[in-house]
């Protein structure tokens, strides 16, 4: 689940490299927004990336590790990667 106020679901896809995951969506308001992805399955490691799947830095999980935080620029696709536990 996507949660953030002006925030659009863009994508949801396996990497072009790796078992991770690829997390997409866009602020599509002029002012910053905060958001956070929420899954069911435990996330062992989340990183921002850029579209080209180029990771950035890493991201401090919340919700006992079930919870991706982060914030978005003005009318900024954000990408999100992240490695769920029990996958390769």
């Amino acid at each position: 689940r996507l949660d953030g106020e002006g925030l659009v679901f863009t994508a949801l896809k396996p990497a072009e490299q790796g078992s991770a995951m690829v997390l997409r969506c866009y602020n599509a308001r002029p002012s910053p927004a905060a958001g956070a992805w929420h899954l069911s399955a435990p996330v062992v490691a989340a990183h921002r990336a850029r579209a080209d799947e180029q990771i950035l830095h890493e991201i401090r999980l919340g919700e006992g590790g079930r919870s991706v935080p982060f914030h978005a620029a003005p009318h900024e696709i954000v990408t999100i990667m992240v490695s769920l536990a029990g996958t390769g």
